[in-house]
């Protein structure tokens, strides 16, 4: 694997923290497919009003993703490093590695790093080459409220606890990483969004969990893709949520896709493209792109 060309300095930065927001399975089928975007459509209009009037300038694209149906680790190598990752010969590769990071390329520019991995439940040796400062895991997270379906914790949470232990109390720029897991299929069952999310603090967010339900549990396709879009429902509430109340203003924010769900979900989508927006409230972060 060759040596990333690491160009000293990023001033167009000025500072700013840098948030990389991965969602799981967030495809173009969302956006393409009438039978996805026809449900869907009128929420995104409403977050794109909602983040301009709280003062978010965005611009949204597609990127080509590495990996399709799953193999998540694989797109988020490839974003972290600039290597296509289109197998699992070029993953262990690339780990094997002394191949520069955008998380390495980042802390050299004075920045504190971070990662939010609630998927991740026993020893990731893998993200040691990355070079976070810090690994937020399953363990790490200390989710105390009762499990939420397949995955156990919530995504609000997880957004949640990296603003309480990480971005409000924050002395040098933060580079943050979220794998948000709720979307991940089965995508059922959802949890309620939690207007209030000082709820979190106290244990009074959920009093009771939501039972985790097999892979293969749904009667029919329609259902499976019912539960798909429900899931980004949720998705969608929540990245608003933290958008709107606990982004600080000098931030740049990166939202996108690993991968399309799998096909059982996408129907004729055969695309590898993922969305990817890019969002603001410092106009000239977003200008660039």
């Amino acid at each position: 694997v060759p040596e990333l060309e690491i160009r000293t300095g990023l001033p167009g930065l000025l500072g700013a923290n840098v948030f990389v927001i991965f969602l799981e399975s967030y495809g173009t089928t969302l956006l393409e497919d009438s039978h996805h975007f026809d449900m869907i459509g009128p929420r995104y209009r409403e977050l794109e009003q909602s983040l301009a009037a709280s003062g978010y300038t965005f611009r949204s694209s597609q990127i080509q993703s590495p990996t399709f149906g799953g193999g998540s680790w694989r797109a988020h190598a490839t974003f972290l490093s600039g290597v296509d990752v289109t197998t699992e010969h070029i993953y262990d590769a690339l780990l094997a590695s002394d191949r520069g990071t955008l998380v390495r390329l980042l802390q050299n520019e004075g920045y504190r790093s971070v990662a939010a991995e609630p998927g991740i439940k026993w020893y990731w040796p893998d993200g040691l080459f990355y070079g976070f400062d810090d690994i937020y895991d399953f363990e790490k997270l200390d989710w105390w409220g009762p499990d939420m379906g397949w995955w156990k914790i919530p995504d609000q949470f997880t957004l949640y606890r990296i603003y309480q232990d990480e971005i409000r109390c924050a002395k040098q720029p933060l580079f943050a990483k979220f794998s948000l897991i709720m979307t991940h299929i089965p995508y059922y069952p959802v949890p309620t969004y939690v207007d209030d999310w000082t709820r979190f603090d106290d244990g009074t967010a959920y009093a009771t969990g939501l039972k985790s339900v097999a892979h293969d549990a749904y009667r029919d396709l329609t259902e499976l893709s019912s539960w798909y879009l429900e899931a980004f429902v949720y998705e969608l509430d929540v990245l608003e949520g933290f958008l709107v109340n606990y982004v600080p203003e000098n931030s740049l924010v990166i939202i996108l896709g690993d991968h399309q769900p799998p096909k059982l979900a996408t129907h004729d989508n055969n695309s590898w493209a993922v969305p990817m927006h890019v969002l603001s409230k410092r106009a000239t972060l977003v200008e660039r792109f």
